[in-house]
């Protein structure tokens, strides 16, 4: 996902929870097994509620602006890519 973002005035409205639904489900259904997203920092705890947890920090810092890469399983492959089975 990229430029995901509400207006101040309407956050918590529950504006952004339908915004991701809106790309979750056509994901899950064309078979994707992770949703990721470059977040800011501050809207980590956003992206947290709804299951999506820091998976890294870019090598390359946008300006000023602190950010980190998070993802989201959408299928048991995607929880297997997040939590490898030690060999």
């Amino acid at each position: 996902m990229s430029h995901f973002a509400v207006a101040p005035e309407h956050q918590q409205e529950g504006i952004g929870h339908q915004l991701l639904q809106v790309v979750e489900e056509p994901a899950r259904e064309h078979g994707f097994h992770t949703l990721g997203t470059m977040a800011r920092v501050t809207a980590t705890a956003f992206f947290e509620k709804y299951g999506f947890h820091i998976a890294g920090i870019p090598t390359n810092p946008l300006g000023v602006t602190h950010m980190v890469w998070m993802e989201m399983a959408l299928s048991e492959q995607g929880r297997d890519r997040d939590h490898p089975t030690p060999t």
